[in-house]
């Protein structure tokens, strides 16, 4: 591996907690982006919500919106949210790839959940 690269991957970033004010070496030291471990389980479950909720990156969508798939509303099943934006994507095969045709892969419907980022895939096959 390239000298210069190596290094820059094992650099540290000194991280500063929001609450207690204690400086770490790196995100490992954390709970949340800004809420180091010891303070955050320090935390009422009420208060760890709280800090939780704050401390999310905001990933709010202006075309965000209740989605539903064969009748069956969404639901993210990681944070409980209920709004979705939407996106397609290419499902590259080796062949066309090869060729030089990935344009003609087919597409799957992404659902994006604006709350937390997770991802749903809908492909579906056409007779």
């Amino acid at each position: 591996m390239n000298g210069c690269l190596h290094a820059y991957l094992l650099r540290e970033v000194i991280m500063k907690c929001r609450m207690c004010g204690q400086e770490f070496p790196s995100v490992h030291y954390f709970q949340t982006s800004r809420t180091c471990t010891s303070c955050y389980r320090s935390l009422s479950p009420g208060e760890q919500k709280k800090v939780q909720k704050e401390d999310a990156p905001d990933l709010s969508h202006a075309d965000a919106r209740p989605v539903s798939i064969d009748g069956k509303d969404l639901v993210c099943p990681f944070c409980g949210n209920d709004t979705f934006w939407a996106r397609q994507t290419l499902m590259n095969t080796r062949g066309l790839t090869f060729a030089g045709l990935e344009w003609a892969n087919r597409e799957a419907d992404n659902y994006i959940c604006n709350r937390c980022g997770y991802v749903y895939w809908f492909f579906r096959v056409q007779p």
